[in-house]
Order: C-alpha cells, then sequence, then structure tokens
C-alpha cells in the first residue's frame, strides 16, 4: 500500500522549539506531504485588536468538532506576554497565513500546517491551492499542499519558510523573524559565525534579493517601482504584507469570449504576465536580462551542488533559501515574448520539473508549464516583442546537449544574440 502523506511524518516535542514535524520514513524531494483545508477564513482587517479577538473567538467558538477547539488552544501563541487579555488574537497572529489569488485580502488558519517549525534553508515548500474552480488540479481546491524539497530521513525535522521572500541577509531576516514571530532562528544559515564567510553568503543574497525585486517587485534604482505582478499560488505569512510574484495570470477567456474551462486554462494561458514585467524598462533590453538571468540561477544551482543528495552540505550553503524557478520563470517570459521557440521550450520544462517537485506534479503550474514545452509557439504571449504583430526570433530547434556536451549547451541556452526586439 501506498503511503500516505500523514504517516510520513509525526509531531514530536523538539528541544528549545516545542512541537514540531519530524519525518518517520525516509522521504524524497517532490513527496507530498500535507494536504489541507483551512480550519477557518477570515478577512485580513486593521480592526482594533479587541475586535480581531472577538472575530476568532466566535470562529472558534462555532467550530462542531471538539478535538478541533482544543487543537486551537494547543497552538503556539508568540503574542501571549504582549496580549494577555486576548489569547484568541495571539494564536491566531501567530499561525495565521496570508492566502493570495481568489483568497486575496484573507488569512487562513491550519491545525497540522501550524506545527512545521521555520528555517531559512527549509527542507519542505508550502502553498496555498485557491479554489476558484480552475488554478488548482482536482482535489487540490482551497487546501494547502506541502511537498519535500531535500532527502529526509527517519528523524530529521521537516522545516518550512515562514516568508516568502526568502533572499534575505542575516541581519534583515534575524530582524523580520524577532519583529513578526518573537523568536531567533538557528538553522545552519542563521547560526553561521561573523565573519568572511558569513559576509560572503549576505553579499550573495543581496544579490539576489535585488534581482527579486526588480522583476517580482518592479523595484529599480533607475527609476520609480513598476506595477506589480499578478500574485501567484504562493503565500506569505498574515502577519506580513502580502508579495506578489509572478507565475500565472488571472484566467483567459477561450475563443467565444467565455471564462476558459480548466483544460482550456492549462492549455492556453501564458505562462508568465510580461506585462508585469514592466516592458519599456526591462524588456527593450531583452539580452541584459536573461543576463542577469543567468547570474541568479548560477548563483542559486551553485549552493545546490553544495548539498548534493541533501543528506548535508555545507553550513550557511544558500540552497533552500530560493528556487531556481525564481530566475527560470522570468528568463521564460523574455524568451516568449521575443518569440524564441527554442529557448522557451527548454525554460518551460525546467520550471515544469521544479514545479512538479514544490508543487506536485498534477498542479496547475506544473501542467501548465509542461504544456508550453511542448508546444511555446501556443503560448498567448509569444512573440509579442514584434510591435504590435506577432514575430519569431531565434531558432526553434533545441541542440541535442548529449552531442554538444552540457556547457556548450548552457551558453547556447543563456545566449540572446540571435534576438532582435523592435522598438
Amino acid at each position: 500500500m501506498a503511503a500516505t502523506p500523514e504517516s510520513l511524518w509525526e509531531v514530536r516535542c523538539i528541544p528549545n522549539k516545542g512541537y514540531g514535524m519530524v519525518a518517520t520514513a525516509p522521504v524524497e524531494p517532490g513527496t507530498c506531504l500535507l494536504v489541507e483545508k483551512p480550519l477557518y477564513i477570515r478577512a485580513m482587517v486593521d480592526d482594533p485588536i479587541q475586535q480581531q479577538n472577538s472575530i476568532v473567538e466566535s470562529l472558534i467558538r462555532s467550530l462542531p468538532d471538539a478535538a478541533q477547539r482544543d487543537a486551537f488552544h494547543a497552538l503556539a501563541s508568540s503574542f501571549s506576554v504582549l496580549y494577555p487579555d486576548y489569547p484568541y488574537y495571539s494564536i491566531a497572529t501567530t499561525n495565521e497565513v496570508a492566502l493570495s489569488g481568489a483568497q486575496d485580502g484573507a488569512s487562513g488558519l491550519f491545525l497540522r500546517w501550524s506545527r512545521f517549525n521555520h528555517a531559512c534553508t527549509p527542507s519542505a515548500y508550502w502553498a496555498w491551492n485557491e479554489d476558484d474552480g480552475a488554478s488548482s488540479s482536482k482535489g487540490r481546491r482551497g487546501v494547502l499542499t506541502v511537498h519535500a524539497i531535500r532527502h529526509l530521513n527517519p528523524g530529521d525535522e521537516i522545516s518550512i519558510s515562514y516568508f516568502e521572500n526568502r533572499v534575505m541577509p542575516h541581519d534583515d531576516r534575524e530582524r523580520y523573524l524577532a519583529e513578526v514571530y518573537c523568536f531567533a532562528c538557528d538553522c545552519a544559515l542563521c547560526s553561521l559565525a561573523p565573519g568572511p564567510w558569513r559576509d560572503d553568503v549576505d553579499e550573495r543574497l543581496r544579490q539576489l534579493e535585488a534581482f527579486w525585486r526588480k522583476y517580482h517587485l518592479g523595484e529599480d534604482t533607475q527609476g520609480p517601482p513598476s506595477s506589480p505582478s499578478s500574485p501567484s499560488s504562493l503565500s506569505t505569512p498574515a502577519s506580513s504584507a502580502a508579495t506578489p510574484t509572478i507565475t500565472t495570470t488571472s484566467k483567459p477567456s477561450n475563443k467565444d469570449g467565455n471564462i476558459a474551462s480548466k483544460e482550456e486554462e492549462v492549455g492556453e494561458n501564458v505562462i508568465v504576465d510580461v506585462r508585469a514585467l514592466n516592458q519599456q524598462r526591462y524588456l527593450h533590453d531583452a539580452a541584459g536580462c536573461l543576463a542577469e538571468c543567468r547570474e541568479a540561477a548560477e548563483l542559486i544551482l551553485e549552493a545546490e551542488e553544495d548539498v548534493g543528495d541533501g543528506a548535508g552540505g555545507e553550513d550557511g550553503d544558500i540552497a533552500g533559501c530560493i528556487d531556481v524557478t525564481f530566475a527560470y520563470e522570468i528568463a521564460l517570459a523574455l524568451a516568449l515574448f521575443v518569440g524564441d521557440a527554442a529557448r522557451a521550450s527548454v525554460f518551460a520544462a525546467r520550471n515544469r520539473d521544479r514545479y512538479t517537485v514544490t508543487l506536485g506534479a498534477d498542479s496547475v503550474e506544473a501542467l501548465r508549464a509542461g504544456r508550453c514545452a511542448e508546444n511555446p509557439c501556443a503560448d498567448r504571449s509569444f512573440g509579442l516583442g514584434g510591435g504590435g504583430r506577432r514575430v519569431m526570433m531565434g531558432s526553434d530547434v533545441v541542440p541535442d546537449a548529449e552531442e554538444i556536451g552540457e556547457e556548450a549547451f548552457e551558453e547556447w541556452l543563456w545566449s540572446a544574440e540571435e534576438w532582435q526586439l523592435r522598438e
């Protein structure tokens, strides 16, 4: 009988951390560890604490299952000292998570998910799958999922990241976690002693953070920020501001102008909303942007190589801080925009493989990227860099990596000499 997600872990008391999730069997990257519906969902508001406490109290008291009510009260409460008169608010603020997409402006509480402890180099990846009837795969609507991103041995603690922008340098991470969650992280990355090695790691993280802010938030030192992109299925904790990222766009219309069905959406929806990249600022220099994507991807992949099979690695490596789709998504958007079918197919395939690990092979993100890899020309953003008419720039033939060698293949993939965007 195949193992169920719940059979792969158990809640244990962990020294200096309270309770946490621990693997009970060997777990490979991409394994689904949790599929959970929210205990409740409520609007994210700035109402007085007393009023929010009353709202949460009402939600919990209305639960028909006494075991669920008891489980809520057993959750960690980081703000009990600050708000001793508002226990429901304290527990909610400690454990709720912001839900993006269809539940924009709402937060949810998940009893089992709340037992995962944080690490800045996590071993698992979590995502909210919104319940809009189309953006999540069948059976995965309105649920939160957790997938392993590293190999886990029995007895290993399973950790997740509590913040979406997982590329902050040491002092910024330390300040954020202290202010929002009232604890100090002791993961390998945060435990690095001050000195040249930590300075080097922080510098790499600053480079990745600058890339992330430029392309996902539209921030740039050369001018004011552009409009942020549509939010993805990945969420931030309820205690912080939701940070949109470029992953998917809104539901497309079919040929008749109606909202597309799930099957149509998976096959036809654009992978990345190129409008969110601020075409005037970034896409006028697609080759330069692709070079920045390569630099970011190489920083991440270099860190992942240090980890090897996930059983260990150098203390303080940044693998797990950020997934390489962070860079591949932008590279794919650029290749689609300029009409480079060959490179787009490769970047889409790499995104598909990463989504398969972090979100599941049956996730719409993985399925959509797979369709794009098979036929990038069918994507509605393909070739839009031609000044109002669709164009194709670059080859539509992918070289044989085994024939030319891995190094030569990477040089071809990241070369943009054939791109000639028209103003």
